[in-house]
This record gives structure tokens, sequence and C-alpha cells, in this order.
């Protein structure tokens, strides 16, 4: 399950605005407590205490830092999957004979389409490259093989190279998620304080009746900014649909620069949570239609950028090549699944008795 952070900003900001916020209620605890009588010294410095207490909640950073030893240590698998579809070009050009268009029709088809993001480290184009390498080896093997062109050898490489690739892949996104799942209970309670400030802002903004300087302290962004951060509200929305008709489809919204996924609802709408200001790159997917890459959006701090995606759907060939690709790299993640899972079950130890639950 993700949970995102409702406060607009970092983590350590967060805090340092909070804490800031909760000394300004305790110096003006009589005026609040006028307004409303629960605004005790004791109530005050039970929330602060509150506060400490969920700080103190484990973050998963160490999930977090093997997500990211997964990221670095997939980095020279993706060079010689690159440097091997560099090598399958050069085996097309042979059979192209000379003929360009021929051969930019191969290459295309071998998915250069991919290459460029793929050799930044962008895991779903790598994914697609891989995909498509893999599925026009397999349909061209004796074309490419005639006249001693392409190795006998050089499947077997491609393979090895996408096995060990697809399976750190797998470990990767694992770790990744397993990072959200332990990280949601801290932000599940950190959510749940910044709503209690944003009701002491409500009564703050109540009790100053117009007084500027008093407003100041009890506005989030403003003591946010003291604390060293700024309030991040920049985002990205619109809706996906197909056909003539711009009906709706419930698409996958993946920015890649920062590892986030969401989802377009049964209407096709789709609003990202909020986050800092950039240049982004946008991956739209879905089911049987063809993918959309969006490159370069820049999006300002305090802006939403809005985007009316039309997707196209997969022609039949082309839904049949991905299907067939997709099952090569299934079947490559299979066979290292197995010999993993056996290697784990020669290699678990006896099992022991777990300490009690405190």
């Amino acid at each position: 399950m993700n949970i995102f952070a409702k406060y607009h900003t970092p983590r350590s900001i967060f805090y340092l605005a909070a804490e800031l916020e909760l000394n300004n209620l305790l110096e003006d605890q009589v005026r609040f407590a006028q307004y409303k009588s629960y605004y005790t010294v004791i109530f005050i410095n039970a929330r602060k205490a509150e506060l400490a207490g969920i700080k103190l909640m484990p973050d998963s950073i160490q999930n977090i830092s093997v997500s990211k030893e997964d990221r670095i240590l997939m980095i020279p698998m993706v060079d010689e999957l690159c440097f091997d579809f560099n090598d399958l070009k050069n085996y097309i050009r042979f059979t192209a004979g000379g003929n360009e268009e021929l051969y930019q029709a191969r290459i295309i088809a071998a998915g250069q389409s991919y290459y460029e993001e793929a050799s930044h480290y962008k895991w779903s184009a790598v994914a697609s490259m891989i995909s498509a390498m893999a599925l026009y080896i397999s349909n061209n093997t004796t074309l490419l093989e005639a006249d001693d062109n392409m190795p006998t050898t050089f499947p077997t490489q491609v393979t090895d190279d996408i096995t060990p690739y697809s399976e750190k892949y797998s470990e990767y996104t694992t770790d990744k998620g397993d990072g959200k799942i332990g990280n949601s209970d801290k932000v599940d309670a950190e959510n749940g304080f910044y709503e209690k400030i944003v009701a002491f802002n409500s009564d703050g903004i109540a009790i100053a009746r117009g007084v500027k300087t008093f407003e100041e302290r009890y506005t989030w962004s403003r003591n946010v900014t003291a604390s060293g951060g700024r309030a991040e509200l920049s985002g990205f929305k619109g809706d996906t649909t197909h056909g003539l008709a711009h009906l709706p489809l419930e698409a996958n919204i993946y920015i890649v620069e920062l590892d986030l996924n969401f989802q377009a609802n049964a209407k096709g709408k789709f609003h990202s949570p909020a986050f800092a200001a950039g240049t982004y790159t946008i991956i739209i997917t879905m089911e049987g239609y063809v993918p959309i890459t969006l490159t370069e959006v820049e999006i300002k701090l305090h802006t939403t950028v809005t985007r009316h995606i039309v997707m196209v759907p997969l022609t039949v060939a082309e839904a049949a090549a991905k299907a067939k690709a997709d099952a090569i790299l299934e079947a490559a993640k299979a066979t290292t699944e197995t010999t993993t899972t056996e290697t784990t079950i020669l290699e678990t130890p006896a099992a022991t008795t777990p300490p009690p639950t405190v």
C-alpha cells in the first residue's frame, strides 16, 4: 500500500516546522485557551511528546538503501545489454545489404526506439528494449547467422545477460516495495499529526482576527520556509482516453526521476501526489495500448501541469509480438527463480522458536 505525505515538504523540514508551530502554540497558550478551553499547557506538551514519538518511528531507511544498492548493481548489467544491442545492430546492418531504409526498419523492430532511454538507465525502457531484442533474435536467427554473420553463441550470450538483470530487477522492485510498505505506518502517523496542525492553524487564524503578524505564526507554508524548506506544491494531472469519443482509460502514470507510480480513475482522471519542481520523464502505460513517453516535462514550483493523453491501441501484430517477448522474459525469470528457490531450501537453517511478541 502506497501512502503519500500530505505535508508537501521533505520529512526533515516537516518536523522542524511542526516543532516551530508547537512552540508558537505554547507561547500563545493563554489566547488559545480563551478560545477553546482544551488548549492547556498539558495538552500542548502532550502534542510535543506525540510528535517526538512519531519522529522516532522506523522509516525503513535500510530497505530504501537496499533498493539503491540494487540500482547500482543493475547499471553495469544495463551497460552490457546495451553492448549486446549495438552488436545486434551490426549483425542487422549486414543482413540489410546496404539498404538503409530496410536497416532502420529492422533495428526499430529489434528495440532501437527504447535504446536511448535504456542507455540512461530508465528501467521501463530497458525492459522494452530487451523484450524486443530477444524477440527479434528468436524470430530472425537463421537470417542473422547466414554467411557467418552473427555467431551461433550470440543468442545464448544475450539470454545469459538478460537473466541476471531480470533477477536483479525483480529484487529491486521487491526491495522498493518493502521500503514503501514498511514506511507506511510512519507516514500515516505524520499525516495524522499534520491534520492536527491544520486544525491548530485554523484556530490561530480565527484568534488573530485579521492581525497579520499573528496569522503568520499559524501559516504552514511560512513556517516551512522559516524552517529552511519550501512547500513543494507542484504536481501533474490530466486524463487518459482513447478513440474519437475519448473514452476513459484507467492508465498507469510513472514519473521516472521520482520513481512515482499512480493511476487514472474510472473516469480516466489522474492527479499526482505533490512533489518538488523539476524536469521529468513521464511514461503512460495501459495493457493493450502503445506506451507514451513524455520527455523534458518542466513542472515549476507551485504549478500543476495538465496533460490530456490520448492512447492508441496496439495492432494485433504488435500485441502478439509483445506477448511473445514477455513470455521469453518470464521464462528467463522462472529459470532464475527456480534456481534461487532450490538454493534457499538447501541453505535454510533449522527453524528456531521465535521470540515472544512484546
